[in-house]
């Protein structure tokens, strides 16, 4: 297997993780194919509807996150990019931008990215990228 960022094959394994060697990336062992990722997804926003009954729990989680991340950085926030992948309804990287992180989220559900949307500026340039601060 080659790393899906750099495309090399040195890797470490950490308790069923593959870290590489070359750029750091951690990524799961067996990693699913696009067509079963998809099979997760349903096209209809009610199955979103507990993570955004739940976004302040969500929303104070992420807060102690951003806490530990600029814990281990002595550089300032606006510095470094983040990007969430998989952002879901953008909560973790609103709130790390809210930090002074340079942030973005990326998922593959068109109605977390419909979401994303409605609440903020759209990068034009992939479908799946919602938004943030470059």
């Amino acid at each position: 297997m080659k790393c899906v960022l750099c495309g090399t094959a040195h890797f470490s394994v950490i308790h069923g993780l593959r870290k590489c060697i070359t750029c750091g990336l951690v990524q799961v062992m067996a990693m699913s194919s696009v067509k079963e990722i998809r099979k997760l997804y349903h096209e209809d926003i009610l199955h979103f509807e507990p993570y955004i009954q739940q976004i302040p729990v969500h929303r104070e989680y992420f807060r102690k996150k951003i806490k530990e991340i600029n814990s281990q950085f002595a550089i300032r926030n606006s510095q470094f990019s983040l990007l969430d992948i998989g952002c879901a309804m953008g909560v973790f990287f609103e709130e790390a931008i809210k930090a002074g992180f340079q942030a973005q989220g990326i998922d593959i559900s068109k109605d977390a990215v419909a979401y994303c949307r409605k609440k903020g500026p759209v990068n034009p340039w992939d479908d799946l990228i919602v938004y943030g601060r470059k």
